[in-house]
């Protein structure tokens, strides 16, 4: 404070100023259109913003934000699923942070797995400051009943969720340093908690996993969810290719890793076949189960919606007895079609899309994003734009009935995805960039920075008579000595100096949008 005193109010004010504008030169969202949706738009920025400090002091982002203390204060899977991708891509250095907050509990996170009977690491579902397991035993639900809580037990997706935060980070900064030291070591654990908690079904000859949650949290201890067994496999194949990286790339440090943790090469074996015959119900039409037993559930569907185009809860059924019928609470199927983009045709997101949106009840402020763009990657403008509206209205429009208890973090980052995976169709996939813009007929057009792989970037998108007119800026480079980088424009790779613009005009598509993005493999 004794610093502050001789500077005076104008120099304190000038310096809070400077502050906030190299803040917000990097995160800010144009969007050229009505005055409401800017306004919105901003407003949810301004609130991820405030959320993470600009320095390392070793916190991550609640629930709430920093506006409410509903969830006392814990951090969720949110955080790594929808809010960090944000920061990634605007601010890579306070995503680095977030994830620092997640390794530093480490030593929790394998306490809870050998606590509960299984090697590696297994992250708390509310996290605060000691790291342990602060989720409550009972909660009062969106109709008022007071229900017994298990998800600290059965929804263990979360364990995948920080790690796909992980890879997403290194995927986005080559950030080698990190992996090296935090990332490698949390991957590992994590694979080794998937090999602990499978159960080898030798009858059928596939690995299973019994009495979970998924993301959809209707329906309870249920068997072979699909988000949660995906997410297994896939964490287990990445973690036995990250273990071949290092050994061919960096023999010595993988060394110390393998010693510190005791990692024996059997391990990888293992976790290669087990990720193969991890079990996933899918119809031959391309229809994924979403978990065991889900197509035996008595069918309701969404017949009424509200004022703000919000699913009505249908008049004849108690919220206790939606555990019987296929009403889901939030997108999980196409929540994890959207985060492994690359790995599902148009077709099976289609009909994926078709069959899961008459039964999503949207009751969590997670489900809306994962629905705008998998709508807009098959084409479905409008509702994509509807999607897009409530999301970002999410709290200042009140959609839950509930923000005077805080904002929703996740709607914040989601709606930040939407525009920035949907609009702007910034995905990363086979090491570059790829940018493919796709604007529905009501936004004229937006303006984004971003980072990819210590480079900066402007993207310009004018919508213009049926005619998208795209320009993309190299306009820094933290790397002094490099030439230059690699980016997909509209589907042609282009080699990008510093200072150098790529521009394309394409027809702005009306039907059905090429699937050629994800997030990662």
């Amino acid at each position: 404070m004794s610093s502050l005193k001789g500077k005076g109010v104008a120099a304190l004010f000038k310096a809070h100023c400077d502050a906030w504008e190299k803040r917000w030169v990097n995160s800010d969202l144009l969007i050229n259109d009505e005055a409401f949706v800017q306004n919105n738009v901003r407003l949810n920025t301004y609130h991820l913003l405030i959320a993470v400090p600009p320095e390392d002091l070793d916190v991550s982002i609640p629930a709430k934000t920093l506006s409410g203390e509903w969830y006392k204060g814990h951090v969720f899977w949110d955080t790594e699923i929808f809010v960090l991708p944000f920061f990634i891509f605007t601010q890579p250095e306070l995503a680095r942070n977030l994830l620092l907050y997640r390794y530093r509990r480490l030593k929790q996170a394998r306490a809870k797995a050998r606590e509960n009977g299984y090697e590696g690491a297994w992250w708390p579902w509310e996290s605060a400051e000691s790291g342990d397991d602060e989720t409550p035993k009972t909660w009062v639900n969106f109709d008022g009943t007071v229900i017994p809580v298990h998800v600290s037990k059965r929804e263990i997706h979360i364990a995948g969720d920080i790690i796909y935060g992980v890879v997403l980070y290194y995927q986005a900064t080559s950030d080698r340093d990190f992996m090296l030291r935090y990332g490698a070591e949390m991957v590992f654990e994590t694979a080794r908690f998937w090999a602990a908690r499978v159960n080898y079904n030798s009858e059928k000859n596939y690995y299973e996993i019994k009495d979970v949650i998924g993301p959809n949290e209707f329906q309870e201890c249920v068997d072979n969810n699909f988000y949660t067994n995906y997410m297994a496999r896939w964490n287990l194949r990445y973690a036995a290719e990250l273990y071949d990286y290092l050994a061919k790339e960096h023999p010595l440090r993988l060394n110390r890793l393998a010693k510190k943790i005791e990692l024996k090469k059997e391990e990888i074996l293992s976790w290669r076949e087990i990720s193969e015959k991890v079990i996933a119900f899918i119809n031959q039409d391309g229809l994924i189960e979403e978990f065991e037993g889900y197509f035996n559930k008595k069918e309701f569907l969404i017949q009424e919606w509200d004022e703000n185009a919000m699913p009505v809860w249908p008049a004849s059924l108690d919220l206790a007895e939606a555990k019987d019928t296929q009403l889901v609470k939030q997108a999980d199927v196409i929540l994890l079609m959207r985060l492994f983009a690359n790995e599902f045709s148009s077709q099976v997101k289609k009909v994926n899309y078709d069959f899961y949106k008459k039964r999503t009840t949207h009751k969590s402020s997670l489900s809306l994003p994962s629905y705008a763009i998998t709508a807009l990657e098959l084409g479905n403008l409008r509702e994509s734009y509807k999607y897009f509206i409530q999301a970002v209205r999410a709290d200042y429009g009140d959609l839950y009935g509930n923000t005077e208890l805080g904002i929703h973090a996740a709607a914040l980052g989601g709606a930040w995805q939407i525009a920035g995976y949907g609009f702007a169709g910034l995905k990363i996939k086979d090491e570059i960039l790829s940018v493919n813009p796709v604007l529905p007929g009501e936004v004229s057009g937006i303006r984004l920075n971003f980072w990819f792989r210590n480079a900066l970037f402007e993207l310009k998108v004018a919508n213009v008579e049926e005619k998208l007119q795209i320009e993309v800026l190299f306009v820094r480079d933290r790397f002094r000595n490099r030439e230059g980088i690699w980016l997909e424009v509209c589907g042609e790779k282009c080699f990008l100096s510093r200072g150098q613009k790529v521009r394309r005009c394409q027809q702005r598509t009306i039907g059905e949008v090429p699937v050629t993005a994800g997030s990662q493999k």
